[in-house]
């Protein structure tokens, strides 16, 4: 949906069953997103809001060798007009990352997917 709404399901029946319906649920839609992408030497994003670039904002690149049990902060830095963010790393073994954006006054939080660096 584009905006968060109530949703219910209904079955009028049939001659050999009987009418149903769901509880209501509320389904949020948030109004921050962020993305990521990967190369062997960096990791990058971009966070919208309302489906526009947010600039300006704080990003952390959060991270932990594979095989760890905890991801770390690793860095931070703010978006760039167009919403980019870029970090650049030189992972000496296989590593995992995500990008966070914590919450603010004015937006939610926003974590993008989990992506993997595999170095050989």
């Amino acid at each position: 949906p584009a905006a968060s709404s109530h949703y219910r399901l209904v079955f009028q029946g049939t001659p050999n069953f009987r009418p149903a319906r769901s509880a209501v649920v509320h389904v949020t839609v948030r109004s921050t997103a962020l993305s990521i992408a990967t190369t062997p030497t960096s990791v990058s994003g971009v966070l919208t809001k309302s489906g526009t670039p947010y600039a300006g904002q704080t990003v952390q690149l959060w991270g932990k060798p594979v095989g760890a049990k905890k991801f770390a902060a690793l860095a931070s830095s703010a978006t760039g007009a167009d919403g980019s963010v870029v970090f650049t790393v030189a992972p000496v073994k296989s590593m995992r990352y995500f990008l966070l954006f914590p919450k603010t006054t004015d937006a939610p939080a926003a974590r993008s997917t989990t992506r993997t660096i595999v170095v050989h």
